[in-house]
């Protein structure tokens, strides 16, 4: 255990907090419970509008062994350092914050974290033992089952396409003790949970902010992988992810931020030629959805996520 304890000193947990304190706490009450000493943990908050602030501040002085006016809370053994943030800039804004601090303590490896997710033992050490196997390796991420559904698989590698704006996870709502996580091939991995060698940063740059909610991860996995990195899931490591916690599944927010980075997305990434197919197939594929659902509101945050995409770019 001397080894590990060693070993974390230089890995930097990010979480990023909006709203949720509720989630933020446990995820740090779960990653005490793995017994993993020695970590960094990084909580942004992102200019909450409710009480989370106050209630994390509270926790982390009422578990805390240090003097609260150091620059960082000691709970059981981890370092937690609180950081609020002067907007809400939406995830690649509030994580970068917590990346940029991260980098700024020298760190080897960042954890980019959902604040609504628990972690299963000692989930880390699998994750840069892979890293520390091949150098070519960007991004690393756990398999993420269901949370309360423990025995479902929400993700375990992904992939997407340039030419449908498809995202997809593999083998999604499996059951995970029927599953064989052998030989999985990633090019996407979500951002629930990254483990970032930091020299990656160096060469790829930080999260892309503009598209404030969605998407951003997919983006950021084509610029690692176009920055000569591969992606890697690890099975041997595990996380539960509470589906939906930070921003409600298909509310209007989600549809539309979707919908406006996907287009975003494609006029980046494609050829313009490629866009006269890949743009029209997306906006009809994803309306012809929430049709055969009959989530006929639906349509609406869609076409508008839809226009602002478009008059984005040609604003730009």
């Amino acid at each position: 255990m001397k080894g590990l304890t060693k070993q974390f000193e230089n890995v930097y947990i990010v979480l990023l907090n909006y709203n949720g304190a509720e989630d933020t706490i446990s995820c740090i009450e779960s990653l005490a419970s793995t017994g993993l000493k020695n970590l960094n943990i990084v909580i942004v908050d992102n200019k909450s509008t409710d009480n989370s602030v106050e209630r994390i501040e509270c926790y982390l002085k009422s578990n805390s062994t240090i003097d609260n006016q150091k620059s960082y809370y000691n709970v059981d053994s981890n370092r937690i350092s609180l950081i609020l943030s002067d907007c809400n800039g939406g995830y690649g804004y509030g994580n970068n914050l917590g990346i940029k601090y991260a980098l700024s303590q020298k760190a080897d490896y960042i954890v980019v974290l959902n604040n609504d997710v628990v972690v299963a033992s000692d989930f880390i050490s699998p994750l840069i033992s892979e890293s520390k196997l091949d150098a070519r390796v960007g991004i690393l991420s756990p398999k993420i089952l269901f949370h309360p559904e423990v025995n479902k698989v929400w993700f375990a590698g992904g992939s997407y396409s340039l030419i449908t704006g498809r995202a997809k996870h593999l083998f999604f709502g499996s059951d995970v003790g029927n599953t064989d996580f052998t030989n999985i091939e990633s090019t996407f991995n979500s951002g629930c949970c990254w483990l970032i060698p930091a020299h990656v940063f160096d060469k790829v740059g930080l999260i892309n902010d503009d598209y404030f909610m969605y998407v951003e991860d997919v983006e950021f996995c084509h610029r690692v992988q176009m920055a000569g990195f591969t992606l890697k899931v690890v099975p041997d490591s595990t996380i539960y992810h509470k589906v939906g916690a930070s921003t409600g599944r298909d509310s209007d927010f989600s549809i539309y931020w979707t919908s406006r980075n996907t287009i975003r997305f494609l006029l980046e990434n494609t050829k313009k030629y490629q866009c006269f197919f890949s743009i029209p197939y997306y906006i009809a594929f994803i309306s012809f959805l929430y049709l055969k659902r009959k989530q006929i509101s639906s349509l609406i945050p869609h076409f508008k996520g839809v226009y602002s995409g478009l008059t984005y770019m040609f604003n730009r």
